[in-house]
């Protein structure tokens, strides 16, 4: 009971740290567009996009082995086994520095092929687009290396560290926007090479906190042909969803470029810029909830994993629910606020992309279990054909001429197919509770969201006519106080309830 309640005092902690980071991030993210759209102006804004997303494209095993050296650190750690911890960042430092080689191969072959032949790049551009595109692959590279060492201050949970980077981060970043503003020189080609700059101090950074506080974390090549055929085979089925995944999201923005040019790929940049906002209200509480979800279950605490899934989801889902709403109904003077002007397509891309991180927001628990489990093999066959079929139907949708906001429609689709198939798999492998999953979680999230936007969206209609900047402080506080008050009323459990009127009674009465 003692080391539950030590474990719920630690993710509290971690999730503010989280938290604060998020801010600053948040902060810089609304800044940095706003002036990287006046400064670069929209084809120069969009070709950053695009040239970021082919290289992308290749680092697709990235996140496989992130996850799969994050694994197995957290079940060691949590069977206290020191020296296999140290096996197990060796194995994966061995194991990025081979994923950097083949990223380096592919990304002077095949995507130096695409940037030169096919990339529909403004006229005049072509040098900036290949120094873009060099910068930014030796980036990726930089941060392949460096996973391992983030991965290790994830799995011991030291999420103050992580806060106290990205501070630094924040701040560099927000220079760099000042720099580029006033330096005599290519605006696109300093900003990617200021970036690159920042990338490897922080690098660095967690380099050296990492071989300071952590004995594993050594340069040390080790070799354990079993450990090695494990991680390999964790990371092999799991290479099947997060290639899927990446031709969704960077695939799609290449496709887009190929039929409407740069000023789309900047309209989703943008839109995705508003989507990550959101997103890291749900990915900081995520990460801080993941490590424990993989050691209750290396402990073989079941019951007390089911249990910290199910909550995480349904609170992910009601903290996206509170900021959406609001941002989808008046987006368009946020944007107008936040931006000036802003790409045509920006609004829709916006709100359709919001939506879907309602659903995001429940299934990336689900992913936690399925890579507590290690069964991945069936999870990254179905799920991952689903998100790769999205490409080639929006590319014949698109060729058919149906508009530009038709692949966010079809992601909608494929998202809640991808989640079906992990909750399927995890119930056929380890008796995870799907129906009870979809009654407790889905059920109250979208029934919920639905009578918050019904509401929100009448008052919308009624107040149509006043001024738009009155309407959306209106709109959005309303929705607020309302989403507050339903999901406290009927989203939190009888305890939960209690527990928050309790705090809350107890700061006033203070």
């Amino acid at each position: 009971m003692q080391k539950q309640a030590e474990n719920n005092k630690r993710l509290v902690k971690n999730t503010i740290f989280l938290y604060f980071r998020m801010l600053l991030l948040m902060f810089v993210g609304l800044y940095a567009s706003r002036v990287l759209l006046r400064t670069l102006g929209i084809d120069d804004y969009g070709l950053y996009n695009v040239v970021g997303s082919i290289v992308t494209m290749f680092s697709f095993l990235n996140a496989t082995l992130s996850t799969s050296t994050q694994r197995f650190l957290n079940i060691e750690l949590g069977k206290d086994n020191a020296s296999n911890v140290e096996k197990v960042f060796s194995c994966s430092l061995l194991l990025h520095l081979l994923l950097v080689g083949i990223v380096l191969i592919l990304a002077e072959t095949i995507g130096l092929w695409y940037v030169m032949e096919k990339l529909v790049i403004p006229p005049g551009r072509e040098v900036a687009a290949m120094f873009v595109y060099q910068f930014s692959v030796i980036s990726i590279c930089i941060q392949i290396i460096q996973l391992p060492f983030m991965s290790t201050i994830i799995a011991h949970e030291r999420m103050n560290i992580y806060a106290y980077v990205s501070i630094y981060e924040g701040l560099a970043k927000l220079c760099i926007l000042f720099a580029i503003q006033i330096l005599p020189y290519d605006n696109l080609i300093l900003y990617a090479l200021l970036l690159l700059c920042v990338q490897f101090s922080v690098a660095i950074i967690y380099n050296i906190y990492c071989q300071r506080n952590f004995n594993e974390a050594r340069f040390r090549i080790y070799y354990e042909k079993g450990l090695f055929r494990n991680m390999m085979g964790f990371s092999g089925w799991n290479i099947v969803g997060n290639l899927a995944s990446v031709c969704n999201s960077q695939g799609l923005n290449m496709v887009m470029n190929a039929f409407f040019g740069t000023a789309i790929n900047a309209a989703r940049g943008i839109a995705f810029q508003v989507h990550g906002l959101v997103q890291q209200l749900i990915s900081n509480f995520q990460l801080a909830v993941k490590p424990q979800v993989i050691k209750y279950y290396a402990a073989g605490q079941m019951k007390e994993m089911t249990e910290l899934v199910f909550n995480a989801a349904k609170y992910s889902a009601f903290l996206v629910i509170i900021a959406t709403v609001p941002l989808m109904l008046e987006i368009r003077p946020v944007l107008k606020l936040w931006l000036g002007d802003y790409p045509e397509y920006t609004v829709v891309f916006a709100q359709l992309i919001l939506f879907r991180s309602i659903i995001s927001s429940m299934t990336g628990n689900i992913v936690m279990v399925v890579h507590a489990s290690g069964y991945l093999k069936n999870v990254g066959l179905f799920s991952g054909t689903i998100l790769l079929l999205v490409l080639p139907i929006s590319y014949i949708l698109l060729k058919m001429g149906f508009p530009p906001y038709i692949p966010f429609v079809i992601n909608i689709g494929a998202a809640l197919g991808d989640a079906f198939f992990e909750l399927y798999w995890m119930k056929r492998y380890i008796g995870f509770p799907m129906r009870r999953f979809y009654s407790n979680v889905y059920v109250p999230v979208f029934l919920l969201f639905a009578i918050i936007f019904t509401l929100s969206y009448g008052l919308q209609c009624i107040m149509i006519d006043c001024n738009e900047y009155i309407r959306m402080i209106t709109v959005s506080i309303f929705s607020i106080i309302v989403s507050c008050g339903l999901i406290f009323r009927f989203g939190l459990s009888k305890s939960m309830r209690e527990s928050v009127a309790k705090k809350i009674t107890s700061r006033f009465m203070a």
